[in-house]
């Protein structure tokens, strides 16, 4: 059996956790901030981690000795979201009130990207990195 730790940084979205994925079944949690240790048989196997709709890309680790995972939130995957909603917000609150009719279709475009986003690319939400035993 080989040890594999899971670092999980601050999280500024709303997750409280990351599911963590291996071969395709759910080996347990890890919460923003924390770590969490896991015994895993020997051998190649494929990594990788879900908050609710997002998700990492797949990677593949081999665990022939301990491993050290660290996983980060793809900044710009979660900002676009909020900045589209705030953007929603401004718009019905201050530009339509005011005549701007137009600004209507530039909001679209962030929406459109919006969802984009969601539908698209959720599979690169978080990176997951395996840290090298000299940067510990």
């Amino acid at each position: 059996m080989s040890k594999l730790f899971i670092k999980n940084a601050q999280s500024i979205s709303a997750s409280r956790y990351s599911k963590v994925y291996l071969d395709g079944k759910k080996i347990g949690k890890v919460y923003s901030g924390e770590s969490a240790v896991f015994e895993i048989e020997k051998g190649s196997h494929t990594l990788y981690v879900m908050s609710f709709l997002m998700r990492s890309p797949k990677i593949k680790v081999d665990l022939s000795e301990d491993k050290v995972i660290h996983i980060k939130e793809s900044a710009f995957h979660f900002l676009i979201v909020p900045i589209t909603i705030l953007l929603m917000i401004i718009e019905k609150l201050i530009i339509r009130p005011l005549g701007f009719e137009y600004m209507i279709y530039g909001l679209m475009v962030f929406g459109l990207v919006s969802l984009y986003v969601i539908i698209f690319e959720r599979s690169k939400f978080f990176i997951i990195e395996e840290v090298k035993s000299g940067e510990l």
